[in-house]
């Protein structure tokens, strides 16, 4: 009989005190509860219910979960809720799949101000698609779309990307018919939305500055205080490699999606929405306080770590 495979709840219970002692000054109050919550959920702390065979009078204990949308064994039927209810809204066209990623150097700024970041995110975002889709040059209609925010990688490192779900088309501006894309295997020109998206976000990210709705912890406010006027020079110091933001290129990726009656977005959409960061089945190895976990190697894409065996 194979041993107890370890648990994240196995992985918070024994490290929680130790993790807070060094971090909980960092933590937010909805990641504190969060940790909590996965320690203790399906345990005699959230309280639980007996049941027992009416036959043979064996009994059986059940402990409450947590129901905490980070919790690797919740909300599984929230998901699946919500997937039937995306599911009942697509249309009989094609799609695609467009993520917009932050480079590195705004992903360390939505550390410390992950409300404002991620609201200029979503806005940018959608203002490129909406208005790129509304040029007559490019498609003249009007568009829909579903996304969703990833803060991480799959190497479970600071990634803040966007996901986006697309049909390939829209209603015209003067709504009276729909228009399709010129390509089935083709949205909107990439490079085209790169820039823009990246122009729309630094204007809404130096329209932030100025306003003082950024906020610096650590080694960013200490590097606050010797800004200098200009927004481009003061967010230089904010870099990677000698890189700027605004140097750099902003990556977007599009992909063909499929159609309605086959739909890669049917295998993305139940995977990203309510994907957690690391579940059970990514903690691998638990010593004393040594903790590996499997991850996909965003460079080859194969997975690193022990694999675990499928009987």
């Amino acid at each position: 009989m194979n041993p107890r495979r370890p648990e994240m709840a196995d992985i918070v219970r024994t490290h929680h005190p130790d993790l807070l002692a060094r971090w909980n000054h960092v933590l937010s109050r909805e990641q504190r509860k969060a940790l909590c919550d996965i320690r203790d959920c399906r345990s005699a702390a959230l309280g639980g219910r007996v049941q027992q065979c009416d036959r043979c009078g064996h009994r059986v204990i059940l402990y409450n979960s947590c129901r905490n949308r980070h919790c690797p064994k919740c909300q599984a039927q929230a998901r699946a809720r919500w997937l039937a209810q995306r599911e009942s809204e697509l249309l009989p066209v094609p799609y695609f799949h467009v993520v917009f990623t932050l480079p590195v150097q705004i992903g360390r700024l939505a550390l410390q101000n992950p409300r404002q970041i991620y609201a200029i995110l979503f806005r940018s975002a959608s203002q490129t698609l909406l208005n790129a889709a509304a040029d007559p040059r490019l498609l003249g209609a009007s568009i829909g779309f579903l996304t969703v925010l990833h803060t991480w990688g799959q190497n479970l490192h600071l990634h803040p990307h966007l996901h986006c779900v697309v049909p390939g088309g829209g209603i015209s501006l003067d709504g009276t018919r729909w228009i399709g894309c010129r390509k089935s295997s083709f949205f909107l020109p990439v490079r085209l939305l790169s820039h823009r998206f990246r122009k729309s976000f630094l204007r809404s990210l130096r329209h932030a500055f100025r306003n003082g709705t950024l906020h610096f912890q650590g080694e960013l406010k200490a590097r606050e205080a010797h800004l200098p006027p200009s927004f481009r020079e003061g967010l230089a110091d904010v870099r990677v490699a000698g890189d700027v933001p605004w140097k750099v290129v902003w990556t977007i990726r599009q992909q063909n999606a499929g159609t309605v009656d086959h739909i890669p977005g049917k295998v993305h959409m139940p995977r990203y929405p309510d994907l957690k960061a690391c579940g059970d089945v990514d903690s691998l190895i638990v010593i004393e306080i040594a903790i590996c976990f499997g991850t996909v190697c965003p460079v080859v894409g194969t997975r690193c770590g022990p694999r675990r065996s499928r009987r």
